[in-house]
């Protein structure tokens, strides 16, 4: 089981009063207005993804491991990942650890694409890119992809992000473009 549902337009999202105090308490976190709403888009998501598998409580339970993935403390057999960017945010639900990162082209600014490539993309990949009809998607497809593993794996952004990609695992990665806009990628081990 695996369920994966997007909120396009997270500015109509009724702030983050109607979530769960931990979901509340991390939307929270972020310092700039438009970010908690992002995350409150993020967190609503996956409380009706919970409620729709009729987990219906008070307060989920969220909490981190040692390397910060969140998780659900009373369901550990219940597995998410959540993304926002711009004014999309995404949500992933599954029976099996996985990780999602989305984003949306339109507030993607690609005035420095060579450079972040070059930080972020190994020599093959910076390739794919060069050589792309429009290298900021191929841009954002990898970086999706990049990012969705590191989520799943729980090791987050890290210094030597070029690899990602390239190390033997056993990993299955869903990539997507909705509307020609936002790109995502699923990660989840085989």
């Amino acid at each position: 089981m695996t369920e994966i549902t997007f909120d396009l337009n997270i500015a109509k999202t009724p702030g983050y009063s109607h979530l769960c105090q931990s979901m509340q308490v991390r939307a929270q976190r972020y310092i700039q207005r438009t970010d908690q709403q992002r995350s409150a888009a993020a967190y609503t998501l996956l409380s009706k993804a919970l409620r729709h598998l009729n987990i219906n409580q008070s307060d989920f339970g969220i909490t981190t491991n040692k390397s910060g993935k969140p998780y659900l403390t009373d369901y550990p057999n219940i597995h998410f990942s959540l993304s926002h960017s711009g004014s999309v945010a995404a949500c992933v639900v599954s029976d099996k650890e996985v990780g999602i990162d989305i984003e949306d082209s339109k507030s993607f600014d690609a005035t420095d694409l060579e450079e972040m490539a070059k930080l972020t993309m190994n020599e093959k990949e910076q390739h794919i890119i060069a050589q792309s009809t429009n290298p900021a998607q191929a841009f954002l497809l990898l970086w999706t992809r990049k990012e969705a593993i590191l989520k799943l794996t729980g090791e987050g952004l890290r210094n030597n992000i070029q690899d990602v990609l390239t190390k033997e695992n056993k990993i299955v990665i869903h990539s997507n473009i909705i509307g020609n806009r936002y790109i995502y990628s699923t990660a989840q081990y085989e």
